[in-house]
């Protein structure tokens, strides 16, 4: 899986490196329950289908600068996807989808 480009909506394409996150899900049937991520990018959801992600946390570093911490997590290319109670602070963007159908 290579980098994805962000949807014309935003002001500037760039692309997303599934390197830069610290968990990439990339697969069908998935639960992430109970969590803590610490980590200057959260999660980044690609290609994927029928995942939960709840009852977590994902916290960046507020010690970076803005423009150098990244998105909390991030859904791409995915389909029925459900966020529910997770906490995300500390990021440049929360929470970012394209072309996901929630």
């Amino acid at each position: 899986m290579g980098p994805v480009e962000m949807g014309g909506s935003l002001f500037a394409a760039y692309k997303v490196r599934p390197a830069d996150f610290c968990v990439v899900i990339n697969a069908t049937n998935i639960t992430v329950v109970n969590f803590r991520i610490r980590c200057s990018a959260g999660i980044l959801v690609a290609g994927s289908r029928n995942v939960t992600i709840s009852r977590g946390s994902i916290e960046g570093s507020l010690e970076l600068p803005v423009y150098r911490r990244g998105a909390g997590m991030y859904i791409y290319n995915s389909t029925h996807v459900v966020v529910k109670d997770v906490y995300l602070s500390g990021f440049h963007d929360g929470y970012m989808w394209s072309r996901a159908v929630m």
